[in-house]
């Protein structure tokens, strides 16, 4: 882990593909940081500040501005976002078949490693 060979925190968030327990075996004995999301289910919330005590999480770091997107002007510059954007995905997909194939169809589904109890595994 290049954090801990530079000797510097490593700060680990909620939505990160891999788990705590992975990154704490990871991290060894370098100081982790990990970043909550404030989310509606407190009952996760508590499950997952109690696995982070466990592993030896010793800062947290809490992040509240969730309810506000952020601006994505490189989306909305590149019609990726706003009310044409769905149209642009698809004569995207359909100009290059290939890509959208093995992508799209044929690309294994992600697994959010510390929210998949609270988004409900894979991600879609």
């Amino acid at each position: 882990m290049a954090a801990k060979a530079a000797g510097i925190p490593f700060c680990l968030s909620t939505v990160s593909l891999c788990s705590l327990a992975e990154v704490a075996r990871a991290a060894g004995n370098a100081h982790l940081w990990f970043q909550l999301y404030v989310i509606r289910d407190r009952g996760f919330m508590r499950d997952l500040l109690a696995t982070a005590k466990a592993l030896g999480v010793q800062t947290l770091v809490f992040t509240v501005d969730m309810p506000v997107p952020g601006a994505r002007y490189r989306d909305a510059h590149s019609g990726m976002s706003g009310p044409r954007a769905p149209l642009r995905r698809l004569l995207q997909a359909l100009t290059h078949p290939a890509w959208a194939w093995d992508v799209g169809l044929r690309a294994a589904r992600i697994v959010w490693g510390i929210s998949s109890p609270c988004s409900g595994g894979p991600a879609d």
